[in-house]
């Protein structure tokens, strides 16, 4: 759950970036990007209550993909943050 919680802070900064982009020189190419991170944060949000539920009743058969899926993500996350962050 914590790489999720990661996830998901990273995801709203993203999004704040994408939001004062949109702010400065809106356009549909902005306004998707702020879409994308707001639907991406959701999940990442989502993801926790799924992983709680889940984790107690199956353990380790769950715990473990989840959590490479979730390195992937914040990885991925990181890099588009660092490239969009000027």
């Amino acid at each position: 759950m914590g790489l999720s919680g990661l996830a998901a802070l990273l995801l709203l900064a993203l999004l704040l970036v994408y939001v004062r982009n949109l702010r400065r020189a809106p356009s549909p190419f902005a306004k998707g990007l702020v879409a994308f991170a707001g639907l991406f944060l959701a999940e990442a949000v989502g993801s926790i209550g799924v992983w709680a539920s889940l984790s107690g009743e199956y353990g380790p058969d769950v715990a473990i993909p989840m959590m490479v899926m979730r390195t992937l993500e914040v990885g991925g996350v990181l890099a588009l943050l660092y490239v969009s962050w000027e």
